[in-house]
């Protein structure tokens, strides 16, 4: 893995890089121990699982090694973080695959509640990533389907979730969304496969998807619907960065069959949500989200 934290508690996480993981520990215990060997390793926390992991060639580059990564450890490391080893098989830096959807945590564990509490905590700035990457932007009563859904489904139990992908699990989690009256903007390919492939379909001054009423005032029935399908994790290198992606297709119904009238693949991107949910509260934050969230599962925490 490319990236590393320093406790499990911590949310923040960053690039391996020697100089920044210097300055981040002071070469100080627990992230500098000598192993069996007699010789000085350095460690830190996987940010996806909360397991302990070495940092490899910080200071001198195995062959054919282009850069220092992160690499599980066997066992707990003193003082720093204890190893789980389910949560850590199930982890795409330790062997990526494609989960079923259907895959779940056999209980309730640790990993589980804190995937929970983040989602709760930064609910707004979940809901504010989404639509920044899809430009569909949810009615709360469409977010509440949504958080119904996540509890039915017990999403933060999917073997495929992690830490640094909640938003986007969120969303995967959630069964088809109708679109009708929800705003759609910042995609134009979106917006106009829409109102290209959907007769009737428009877009009013407030960015909302509305049915176009005729000379009568009359509106038709319109449907569109999104999903969110195909959750994958891949990474080509120990070294290399995590790549996870889903795709969003947006359908309609016409004569009993549902049409495929867009399609596209949405790149989780780690980083961005990093950014959301370390930046200091300006007082921006949308506070009502983060109770309705609260609201409909926050009891499972109890």
């Amino acid at each position: 893995m490319d990236v590393y934290k320093l406790t499990p508690s911590s949310i923040a996480f960053k690039k391996i890089d020697r100089t920044a993981f210097e300055a981040d520990t002071q070469r100080r215990a627990p992230w500098y121990q000598p192993t069996r060997n007699g010789e000085m390793s350095q460690f830190a926390v996987c940010p996806a699982c909360n397991n302990p992991i070495q940092i490899i060639g910080l200071y001198r580059l195995p062959d054919r090694v282009a850069a220092p990564y992160g690499r599980h450890t066997g066992e707990s490391v003193p003082d720093l973080a204890k190893l789980d080893p389910g949560t850590r098989n199930a982890c795409p830096y330790f062997k990526p695959k494609r989960h079923p959807k259907s895959a779940r945590r056999p209980h309730f564990d640790m990993q589980a509640r804190k995937i929970l509490h983040l989602l709760i905590d930064q609910f707004d700035r979940v809901v504010y990533l989404l639509g920044k990457q899809t430009g569909i932007w949810l009615s709360k009563k469409r977010l509440e389907d949504m958080l119904d859904t996540y509890r039915q489904m017990k999403g933060f139990m999917y073997m495929g979730a992690t830490l640094i992908n909640v938003p986007w699990i969120f969303a995967y989690m959630s069964n088809s969304l109708p679109l009708f009256y929800q705003k759609i903007s910042d995609n134009a390919a979106l917006s106009e496969a829409i109102l290209k492939k959907i007769p009737h379909a428009h877009i009013d001054d407030h960015g909302r998807l509305v049915a176009r009423r005729d000379s009568d005032g009359k509106a038709a029935f319109i449907s569109v619907n999104a999903c969110f399908i195909h959750h994958a994790q891949s990474r080509k290198s120990p070294e290399g960065a995590l790549s996870e992606t889903m795709k969003l297709v947006v359908s309609t119904q016409r004569n009993g069959n549902s049409i495929v009238i867009h399609e596209e693949t949405v790149v989780f991107d780690h980083q961005f949500f990093q950014r959301l949910i370390t930046k200091p509260d300006s007082g921006n934050r949308r506070y009502d989200l983060v109770e309705l969230a609260n609201a409909r599962l926050g009891d499972l925490l109890n």
